[in-house]
């Protein structure tokens, strides 16, 4: 008998022995209350009670046998329950493979992106991402599949292969890593590529993959937030375009500007403040340049003295010029030679003198001046020459530019021809020139200085033309030898100061004269250079003046002409007008009036001058300008300016008051005209018609 049987019938033994005891207790009571019970209780139900109560007590006696002797480990061992094999849904669980992947776009990328293409190819669904495999044993096929499904534009590459930095670990190149015959697996990543923990780089591998943002789904719109302004609740995707919109929000701003206004005073005042050492560095560097200022003021003395000096030879050369004239003149007399024959052999003087003028210009024009001469040559007025005739030489092969003027038309008309022939383009005005004035029998050089007279006339005076309304139509404007140019929209949209280039240009090539009276402080804007003279006259506007004066003088200024002069400053960019600032605003309102208004005007004047082919010459010779635009105070009445100013007989005067038929005019007028254009003393001519 084992163990556990003896125990278990031990145990039964026991239970029975406690059962037999309980029932003769049982007994016993029944019999000791059997009196009463008769009384009480008729003799039929005495023996079903004592049953039943026997019962339940055999029933709490093994139910606590049962609870107090219950088998060891019986409520926590579990069996072990033994399963078929071929049950799937008991298979060995599988092993995941979880690693980070970086998606390139190029075919070609070998580098690892910066943090800026980072971002941008995060934005586009491609950079880094973690993804998971489930199966660490699955094939080439199931690894692209999860591949394309984390970065879906890996489709459109054509396939794609992996890489991994060479090298140490902060190196920036990227490496192939070679590709088995199945195709890439997690197996051969782990066990053979040996990649460990770092990142793998896909690169397609035929075509670049698309840089276009993915659209990422809208969120339900937030948490709902309070307006600041209009206190009304929203979305929290709703609020950044609600507060654009919202009208207290902008009513809030509006008010606002006012602050804004009190703190820009604010800091102009701190400004000022922080800017009295900077105006007294300006003032230091102005000490600087006005004392360079009288250097070049100096040199300028110097070559005006050389002027004088070459002006004083050149006036001993006509005062020989005259005495051989006079003695040539008592030869004559001594003679008995008559007044048609002294004509005559002054006529032949005259021309024996211009065929050496011819003479010497062929010389110039043969090459007996190398072209670096006019930049060495100290006479400004000879490198002028020097330069032009080296021009006129090289264009000689060329066609000649022709322009015809109709003397019957109305000077409109004339004036508009002449715009009209400076405004094509892509012309080399040192070709020959050639005008024709029809209904005028005119010929030879005089008709082309009468046309540049013309020309330069009407540049500086105005034109007829109404253009801009009733009354001339004025290129320049100021006093004399302050002119600068105007400030016309219509002008400058037209592109008329090209032609003013071309036209100034042209002249001066030619042999003709130059435009006067313009202002000195135009001229380095003119080559090209920073600096700035500017003089009060230089300012044609008349109020403005005033406040430039205002704002120069030492008397306070009132509070109309302080709100004046800050609208002045709000409209042209300057600070606020202050106790501190004043001279220093002064000089920049002055600079902006005369310069930084016209700075469009001068840039096309320039690219005028530039077209004729002066600007290397004024880069090269910044002092030629005082020969190009020369002072009105200085100039020189030219031949052409009295010939423009004398009214000739015209052919319907047949006679006139004194008897003189029109051939013995025309004769006359012709010998006035000889007279006036080659500026020789015909003495003995005028004589010989005072007589008369």
């Amino acid at each position: 008998m084992t163990k556990k049987a003896w125990v278990a019938d031990l145990l039964r033994e026991a239970l029975n022995g406690l059962e037999e005891a309980e029932g003769a207790s049982s007994v016993a009571t029944s019999s000791n209350e059997a009196p009463s019970s008769n009384e009480e209780n008729s003799p039929s139900c005495s023996r079903p009670c004592t049953s039943r109560a026997a019962q339940a007590a055999q029933n709490a006696v093994q139910g606590e046998v049962a609870r107090a002797f219950a088998p060891y480990q019986s409520g926590t061992r579990k069996r072990r329950l033994v399963l078929p094999a071929a049950n799937p849904k008991w298979r060995v669980q599988l092993q995941s493979f979880t690693h980070n992947f970086f998606c390139l776009r190029g075919r070609k990328d070998c580098s690892v992106p910066s943090a800026f293409e980072k971002v941008n190819l995060s934005t586009a669904g491609l950079g880094f991402k973690k993804i998971h495999f489930p199966d660490r044993a699955c094939d080439a096929q199931e690894f692209q599949n999860q591949l394309t499904k984390s970065f879906p534009k890996l489709q459109e590459g054509g396939g794609f292969e992996l890489l991994r930095t060479s090298g140490m670990t902060r190196s920036k190149t990227l490496e192939i890593i070679p590709c088995p015959e199945s195709g890439y697996t997690p197996l051969y990543l782990t066990t053979e590529a040996g990649v460990g923990s770092s990142i793998l780089y896909v690169r397609p591998l035929q075509a670049n993959l698309s840089m276009e943002r993915i659209s990422t789904p809208t969120s339900s719109g937030g948490p709902t937030i309070q307006c600041l302004y209009c206190k009304q609740f929203m979305r929290q995707a709703s609020i950044p375009t609600h507060v654009d919109v919202c009208s207290r929000h902008n009513s809030d701003s509006r008010t606002g500007r006012h602050g804004n206004n009190r703190r820009r005073e604010h800091i102009e005042a701190e400004r000022t403040q922080d800017g009295i050492g900077r105006h007294q560095e300006r003032e230091g560097r102005q000490q600087e340049r006005e004392g360079r200022q009288q250097e070049r003021e100096g040199r300028q003395q110097e070559r005006e003295g050389r002027q004088q000096e070459r002006e004083g030879r050149q006036q001993e050369r006509e005062d020989r010029q005259l005495e051989r004239e006079d003695g040539q003149q008592k030869e004559t007399e001594d003679g008995n030679t008559t007044p048609g024959e002294m004509g005559n052999i002054q006529r032949i003087h005259y021309r024996n003198s211009t065929d050496n003028e011819h003479r010497d210009l062929r010389q110039r024009q043969s090459g007996s001046c190398t072209s670096e001469e006019w930049k060495t040559e100290p006479d400004i007025t000879k490198a002028v020459d020097i330069y032009r005739h080296q021009l006129l030489k090289a264009a000689e092969s060329e066609e000649d530019l022709t322009i015809k003027l109709n003397m019957g038309h109305s000077p409109e008309d004339r004036e508009r021809a002449i715009l009209q022939f400076y405004k094509a383009p892509n012309i080399n005005w040192a070709r020959n020139l050639t005008v024709v004035l029809q209904g005028d029998a005119a010929l030879g050089d005089g008709v082309k200085r009468f046309f540049f007279s013309q020309t330069i006339s009407k540049l500086q005076f105005g034109f007829e033309l109404n253009i801009e309304g009733p009354g001339k139509t004025l290129f320049f404007l100021g006093e004399e030898d302050h002119q600068v140019p105007s400030t016309s929209k219509i002008l400058l949209d037209s592109g008329l100061y090209v032609v003013a280039g071309r036209m100034i240009g042209h002249s001066i090539l030619h042999g003709g004269p130059g435009l006067s009276s313009l202002s000195p402080s135009v001229f380095s804007s003119l080559i090209g250079q920073d600096e700035e003279h500017v003089c009060l006259q230089d300012c044609p506007d008349m109020d403005l003046r005033e406040i430039i004066q205002e704002l120069d003088g030492d008397d306070d200024l009132s509070q109309s002409q302080t709100s004046k002069m800050n609208d002045l400053c709000l409209s042209w960019d300057l600070p606020f007008v202050n106790t501190e600032n004043r001279r220093w605003l002064a000089e920049k309102v002055l600079v902006h009036a005369v310069l930084g208004r016209r700075r469009e005007q001068l840039r096309q004047l320039r690219r005028g001058l530039k077209d004729s082919g002066l600007m290397p010459l004024l880069k090269e010779r910044p002092d030629a300008l005082n020969i190009i635009f020369p002072q009105a105070s200085k100039i020189f009445v030219t031949p052409e300016m009295i010939l423009d100013r004398i009214v000739w007989p015209s052919d319907s005067d047949t006679e006139s008051d004194d008897g003189l038929d029109i051939s013995t005019k025309c004769s006359v007028t012709a010998y006035l005209r000889e007279y006036i254009e080659s500026g020789k003393m015909f003495i003995n001519f005028i004589l010989y018609y005072c007589h008369v």
